[in-house]
C-alpha cells in the first residue's frame, strides 16, 4: 500500500467520523431547540386565542369562536386544529370541517398547561393543553405538527452534509496535491539512498519545500559530501600504505642483498688472504734469503731484488684490497680508529688535509657500524679519484634517534640525480644510496656553491647502550 493512500486514510476517516459525529449532535440540539420555541410559539398563540375568544364564550357564541379559530390557522399553516373545549368535556368551537376527530375526545383536559405528543396518520402531533382563564371557562387546545419540525432539521442535515461533502472534496484535492509533492520528495531522498548505498557519492538531490523534507535533503547530501571525503582519504590512506609496504619490501630486500654482498667480499677476502697472500707472503721470504746470501752473483741478486720487490707490491695491493673487502679493522678496534685510519691512509697516501668530527654515545648495530664505515669509504675513494681535492671533512654524530653524516671536499665538485639514466653505472654512488635507505635512511649528494662536493645522510637507528 502506497503511503500516500495510508495518509489519505488517515486523515479523511477521522474527519468523516468528526463530521458524522458533528451532525448527530446538530441534530439533537437543533431537534431541542425547535421543540422549545415550538412550545413558546403555541402558548402565544394560545394566550392570543384567549384575548380574542373571551367574549365569544362568555356570550356562548360558538359560530363567533369557529370563525376566529379558522382565522388564526389560516395565519399560521404549522397549526394543524385549534379547539375549545369546555367543562365537563362539551365542544365549543374547532376547526376542523368534517367533523371532530374521535382520538382527540381521549385527551383529558386539565387546569394546567401541558404538551402531549401523539401519533395519526398525517404523523406525529404535538398538542397544548392551555386553560381559559385558569380553567373555569374550559381548555383551548392546539395541535401542532412535527413535520415541519422534521422537514426543517431534514433540510438542515442536507445542507450540512451537501456542504461537508463540499469541504471534504476540497480538502482531499488539496491533500492530494501536498501529498504528492510529498511522495515526490521523499523518493527523490530513496533515490539518493540507493545511490549511496551502492557506493555512489556524486548525486544529489534538491528538495526546496522548506519543511523537514529539504532539512533531511541537505543531510543526506551532507552525508554523501562525507562519505566521498572519507572514500577518497581511505583510497589515498590505503595507496599510501601500499606505497609504504612496497617500499619496506624494498628496502629489506636491498638490505638482505647488500648482507649477502657483504659475506660474499668477507668470504674472497679470506680466500685471498688465507691463499695468493700466504703463497705471495713464502716466496717473498725465499726471495729474502736468495738475495742476503753469499753464493748467487750480484747481478742476479739484483734482478732477484727486482722480483722481490713485485711480490711486496703485490702483496701490498691484495692487502688492500681484502681491506676493501672486509675491514677486519672495524671489527677489532671499532667504528671510530676504523674511519681515523681510513683518513690516515689516505692523507699519507694522497697529501689530503682531513678532519674528523666524531660524536656517536650510543652503542650501534653492527649491521649500521658497517654501512656508515662503507659510505664514508666510498666517499673518500670518490675524492681521491675524482675530486682533485686537498681537504676532505667527515662529521658523524647522533642526534636523538639518529645518525647524521656529512661528507664534504673542496674539490671540482658533483652532483647527481639519481633518476638520470647516465648514472646508472655509477655503482658507489649507487651503493651509498641503498646503504642508506636499506635502514630506512636517506642519502643526498650536492655541489657547493664555494665549490667541492657535500654528501649528508641521515639514518635512524634504535639506541642500545653507551659506546664506551
Amino acid at each position: 500500500m502506497k503511503i500516500s493512500f495510508k495518509i489519505a486514510i488517515s486523515v479523511i476517516l477521522p474527519s468523516l467520523i468528526c463530521t458524522l459525529a458533528l451532525l448527530l449532535f446538530m441534530k439533537y440540539t437543533l431537534t431541542q431547540n425547535l421543540l422549545e420555541n415550538l412550545n413558546k410559539r403555541m402558548q402565544t398563540t394560545c394566550s392570543d386565542i384567549e384575548y380574542s375568544i373571551i367574549d365569544s364564550i362568555a356570550t356562548n357564541n360558538s359560530i363567533e369562536a369557529n370563525r376566529i379559530l379558522k382565522n388564526i390557522k389560516q395565519q399560521n399553516k404549522e397549526i394543524v386544529y385549534i379547539y375549545i373545549q369546555r367543562p365537563f368535556g362539551r365542544i365549543l368551537a374547532s376547526t376542523f370541517e368534517d367533523g371532530f376527530p374521535i382520538e382527540l375526545l381521549s385527551l383529558t383536559s386539565s387546569n394546567e398547561k401541558l404538551v402531549r405528543t401523539f401519533n395519526t396518520k398525517e404523523g406525529t402531533l404535538y398538542d397544548l393543553n392551555y386553560p381559559l382563564l385558569g380553567g373555569s371557562f374550559g381548555t383551548i387546545h392546539i395541535g401542532y405538527s412535527h413535520n415541519l419540525i422534521k422537514d426543517r432539521i431534514n433540510n438542515f442535515i442536507l445542507q450540512s452534509l451537501f456542504f461537508s461533502f463540499i469541504v471534504i472534496v476540497v480538502s482531499l484535492m488539496l491533500f492530494l496535491f501536498l501529498t504528492r509533492s510529498i511522495v515526490r520528495n521523499i523518493n527523490k531522498l530513496i533515490y539518493l539512498a540507493k545511490r549511496v548505498s551502492v557506493g555512489d557519492f556524486d548525486t544529489r538531490v534538491d528538495i526546496r519545500s522548506k519543511d523537514e523534507l529539504e532539512l533531511l535533503a541537505k543531510s543526506m547530501n551532507s552525508m554523501a559530501n562525507d562519505l566521498k571525503i572519507h572514500k577518497i582519504e581511505r583510497l589515498k590512506m590505503e595507496e599510501r600504505l601500499k606505497k609504504e609496504e612496497e617500499e619496506k619490501k624494498r628496502k629489506e630486500l636491498l638490505r638482505r642483498e647488500i648482507s649477502s654482498l657483504e659475506k660474499e667480499r668477507k668470504r674472497i677476502s679470506m680466500e685471498i688472504h688465507d691463499g695468493v697472500m700466504q703463497t705471495l707472503a713464502s716466496g717473498q721470504i725465499n726471495l729474502f734469503h736468495v738475495i742476503n746470501s753469499d753464493k748467487i752473483p750480484e747481478d742476479l741478486r739484483e734482478r732477484l731484488k727486482i722480483s722481490y720487490n713485485i711480490f711486496k707490491d703485490a702483496t701490498n695491493d691484495l692487502r688492500n684490497l681484502t681491506i676493501n673487502l672486509r675491514p677486519r679493522i672495524l671489527e677489532e678496534v671499532g667504528l671510530k680508529r676504523s674511519i681515523e685510519t681510513l683518513l690516515e691512509r689516505a692523507e699519507q697516501s694522497n697529501n689530503l688535509d682531513v678532519e674528523l668530527i666524531f660524536d656517536i654515545r650510543s652503542k650501534l648495530q653492527d649491521y649500521l657500524e658497517l654501512s656508515l664505515f662503507r659510505i664514508i669509504q666510498e666517499a673518500i675513494n670518490n675524492v681521491i679519484k675524482h675530486a682533485n681535492a686537498s681537504f676532505v671533512s667527515v662529521i658523524i654524530k647522533e642526534n636523538d634517534d639518529r645518525i647524521e653524516l656529512t661528507i664534504e671536499d673542496n674539490g671540482s665538485g658533483f652532483e647527481i640525480n639519481y633518476e638520470d639514466k647516465k648514472y646508472t653505472n655509477s655503482f658507489g654512488l649507487i651503493d651509498m644510496k641503498e646503504r642508506a635507505e636499506s635502514l630506512g635512511g636517506s642519502l643526498n649528494i650536492e655541489k657547493k656553491k664555494e665549490g667541492g662536493t657535500k654528501i649528508y645522510a641521515s639514518i635512524p637507528f634504535k639506541k642500545e647502550g653507551s659506546n664506551s
